[in-house]
């Protein structure tokens, strides 16, 4: 009977313990960052208006369309589509080599990341400096995607490091520059 009590005090004690490491980290962190390769120019100014996550909680199988809105909430267990920054910036990429900068972060339940969504401006105009001479930029698609597939685990940081090719993006044509971004997923 002893024992019984003494293997009794030994469950109660990890059930309780699990139960503490339970809510102390039920949620990850998930932060996006934007970096930059080294290109052939002074100055490249892209102004980003939006920065998405697609975001799929453990066990569930919800896949929100690729066109649907991003969720502004603050509901960590919402599946679809999660905003991680919502208002416009415009970086320098080229600054971006050495020094990457935080577009945002959110707490969210353990499950998937299946795609990020960066969004350039339509409103404000990208420029490129080439020889001490500030030029437009043709941006033709205003929304880039990238695919991936990245856990997101309670009490762990999630570090989405995008890194933004100028060089491979950048392309100069007659009639001036085209951005077509080349943009990779670190992890």
């Amino acid at each position: 009977m002893k024992h019984l009590i003494i293997l009794s005090g030994v469950a109660l004690l990890a059930l309780a313990l699990s139960a503490c490491s339970d809510d102390e980290a039920s949620t990850g962190t998930v932060r996006v960052t934007l970096q930059d390769a080294p290109a052939n120019v002074e100055k490249l100014l892209v102004p980003v208006s939006e920065v998405a996550i697609h975001f799929v909680p453990q066990g569930q199988t919800e896949t929100a369309p690729d066109d649907a809105a991003a969720d502004p909430g603050d509901d960590p267990e919402t599946a679809g589509w999660r905003t991680i920054l919502a208002e416009e910036k415009t970086f320098d990429l080229l600054t971006l080599k050495d020094n990457p900068t935080d577009l945002g972060d959110l707490e969210l339940v353990a499950g998937k990341i299946t795609q990020i969504r960066l969004y350039i401006s339509e409103t404000a105009k990208t420029k490129v400096t080439v020889a001490g001479v500030e030029h437009d930029v043709e941006v033709p698609s205003g929304k880039v995607k990238i695919v991936g597939n990245v856990d997101v685990v309670p009490g762990d940081e999630t570090v989405l490091a995008l890194d933004f090719d100028a060089l491979d993006s950048l392309k100069e044509q007659a009639a001036g520059y085209k951005l077509v971004p080349t943009i990779k997923l670190l992890r």
